[in-house]
């Protein structure tokens, strides 16, 4: 029997779904409406900027059992952004962009092992077809000459204008597809079952990536519809930790987490607007200015390192020994 994360709507409609419906929104919404403002908005701090501390939220429970990584991580970012911006190395902000996309595909590639070690299989080739899946189309938009994406300033999303490369991803795009889709028949013949929600998981990324790689007209359409499904599954996942550990039920959990993510993803948002957070920083050097946005960035990049222990953690296999037994 196919077995959801958490239900059957919340995992095709939240974890699936959500960045799809955010890039449709976004096409037939008038760019200058109300409601496209309050909806790039919303997403752009509760859920990105937001999402970052929802981390800490479980922090606490970990710190226990290793104190020493929970406080060298941030100690050391803090240090480490210092040092690239007191010096002028350059290509600190490309190194922000293509960190948080390589966070973000890495967290499609965990959740779709969270759905296989339900089906005890794994599998190289649809771990290397869906990173295929995910990675080709961001990759066709550095070659794309009608897009231009500027996150924090000029230059931070390295660009090779190709017209040839850039189809080059869309082909190599649908054979991965058509790997993808072989792979698993194979597997379906060996142990004759199917996971329908890992497959539309699979299914929505892969239309996802395609859908911002290649369709979109702006590096809006590109960047909200990957915030909104990073961020929502990010939500979801938590709040189902959360309610699991402290025995709450999983909306109030849900409520808390995303009010989380609204005051401190605006607290985030506002001093960001206080700092010239582009290539500026090569040509002077303002030690205090350097150090606040070294500290400003830290809870963004420690979240990155979090994750990777914490999502791998007992407790994370626990909740999924849970999650299986009440099917």
């Amino acid at each position: 029997m196919a077995k959801s994360l958490i239900s059957n709507k919340v995992d095709i409609l939240g974890i699936s779904l959500s960045g799809i419906i955010v890039f449709l929104a976004l096409k037939i919404l008038e760019p200058n409406s109300y409601i496209y403002i309050a909806l790039t908005f919303l997403i752009a701090i509760a859920l990105d900027n937001g999402h970052v501390y929802m981390t800490y939220s479980r922090v606490k429970k970990e710190f226990k059992q290793s104190p020493l990584f929970f406080t060298l991580v941030p100690l050391s970012i803090t240090v480490g952004i210092f040092l690239w911006l007191y010096f002028k190395i350059p290509y600190f902000w490309s190194f922000v962009v293509y960190a948080t996309f390589f966070h973000f595909v890495r967290q499609v590639y965990g959740i779709n092992r969270w759905y296989m070690s339900q089906e005890g299989i794994k599998s190289g080739a649809i771990d290397f077809f869906l990173y295929s899946l995910v990675i080709l189309p961001i990759l066709s938009i550095h070659f794309n000459p009608n897009m231009h994406i500027e996150l924090y300033g000029k230059d931070d999303f390295i660009t090779y204008e190709s017209m040839f490369l850039f189809k080059t991803t869309i082909l190599l795009n649908i054979l991965a597809l058509i790997g993808w889709g072989v792979s698993e028949y194979l597997i379906y013949k060996k142990i004759k079952k199917v996971n329908f929600y890992r497959i539309v998981f699979i299914l929505s990324n892969a239309i996802l990536f395609a859908l911002v790689g290649y369709f979109a007209q702006n590096y809006i359409e590109v960047i909200i519809p990957l915030m909104m499904a990073h961020g929502f599954q990010y939500l979801i996942l938590s709040s189902s930790f959360e309610s699991k550990t402290y025995k709450e039920k999983i909306m109030k959990v849900f409520l808390i987490l995303l009010l989380i993510g609204i005051i401190f993803g605006g607290i985030d948002t506002y001093f960001q607007e206080q700092f010239d957070m582009n290539n500026s920083y090569l040509y002077y050097t303002d030690v205090v200015e350097n150090l606040l946005l070294a500290l400003l960035l830290t809870p963004l990049f420690s979240h990155y390192i979090y994750d990777m222990k914490i999502w791998k953690s007992q407790y994370i296999k626990n909740l999924v020994e849970r999650l299986e037994k009440n099917g």
